[in-house]
């Protein structure tokens, strides 16, 4: 049996976006997510089609309930998930330096 439900994290920008499209063009369900949501609902409309599913969950992989909800999310939308593409990144602020 081939995976059928996928979560791509960090799915709004850059390489997030081209390997959302490319599980897409394999016939995968998608769930995309990433903290900024009109640009994951426009990647959704373009992605979606009569044999696809593709649900958005605006998230902040940051918070400490983002898993939690990203899990629910897939259960509700997809059904469960074959394959997550874990690329989001969490960006600390910290000095570069020390005097």
């Amino acid at each position: 049996m081939e995976p059928r439900n996928a979560i791509v994290t960090g799915a709004s920008h850059g390489i997030g976006q081209y390997i959302a499209r490319a599980l897409a063009a394999r016939g995968m369900n998608l769930l995309l997510t990433a903290r900024s949501e009109p640009e994951l609902a426009q990647l959704a409309k373009e992605l979606r089609s009569r044999d696809r599913k593709v649900a958005v969950a605006p998230v902040d992989l940051a918070r400490p309930q983002a898993a939690r909800q990203i899990a629910a999310a897939a259960d509700a939308e997809l059904g469960g998930v074959d394959v997550l593409v874990n690329n989001a990144a969490v960006e600390l602020q910290r000095s570069s330096h020390t005097l």
